[in-house]
């Protein structure tokens, strides 16, 4: 019988509170890491998630973390290392929509704090994350991006924008640190069922992006949850620096539909 996919890793994962990064910190829990570390700006959810993983019998701690904090993402990494040791697998799911309004519309102030979360963000925890992992141990890195990178979403072009640029960085890391050992893959999972899924529903955008999906469905933050878990093991150690969509083939049949 093949090992636990996540045996013996200390996870971090950052925006770990709710959606794809709770299923994600919980998953690696299942499947055998030795500790998993959850950070989030909103400190009662990452410490709500610390608790379900410990719940697993699995060591956890929950940190407070502001991706737009240099040394605050810092701070997360040395304590995890601290407590665990090395870290050995990261998956970044920090993220916010923004305003849903055409780019006319669009302020400077709204741009720049979806820019600054979701791509200036995920490059803070990769730059921290790399510095704590060593080439003896190893590492992987799974960024989440979105399908809004492949296919920008009207209305949506900061957050299109920020998730596109996940990919280009995620790219240029993995090329940067491969003979260091350390792997770097990007993820792009579509409309998936999360509180921010839901938020975009409100505006009649995300109700038809899952009316008008191949399967006709939304997907689960426990089934990307699975591919970011896969990518971190050491049954994907051959992979680096690919954009896997989870999207359930939108990204391959919108043409039908």
């Amino acid at each position: 019988m093949s090992e636990p996919l996540a045996k013996g890793h200390v996870a971090v994962v950052t925006g770990g509170g709710s959606g794809i990064g709770r299923a994600t910190a919980l998953l690696f829990a299942a499947e055998g890491a030795t500790a998993v570390a959850v950070a989030d700006i909103n400190e009662a959810s990452a410490a709500e998630t610390a608790t379900l993983v410990g719940e697993l019998g699995v060591a956890s701690f929950a940190m407070a973390t502001d991706v737009g904090s240099a040394a605050e993402i810092d701070a997360f990494a040395a304590a995890t290392q601290e407590r665990f040791g090395p870290l050995t697998a990261a998956v970044n799911c920090v993220g916010v929509n923004g305003p849903y309004v055409p780019i006319g519309e669009y302020s400077d102030e709204d741009w720049n704090r979806v820019i600054d979360i979701n791509l200036n963000g995920i490059f803070r925890c990769m730059r921290s994350q790399v510095r704590y992992m060593t080439s003896e141990a190893g590492g992987a890195i799974v960024n989440v991006s979105s399908g809004a990178a492949a296919s920008p979403i009207p209305d949506m072009a900061a957050y299109s924008t920020s998730k596109r640029g996940i990919l280009a960085v995620s790219r240029a890391a993995a090329g940067e640190y491969v003979k260091a050992g350390i792997r770097i893959n990007a993820i792009l999972p579509g409309p998936i069922m999360t509180p921010m899924l839901q938020s975009h529903a409100s505006t009649g955008h995300g109700a038809q992006r899952v009316s008008n999906h191949p399967m006709g469905r939304s997907g689960t933050p426990e089934e990307v949850a699975e591919v970011a878990v896969w990518l971190c093991s050491r049954r994907a150690s051959f992979v680096t620096g690919v954009e896997l969509p989870v999207d359930g083939g939108l990204h391959q049949f919108r043409q039908q539909h």
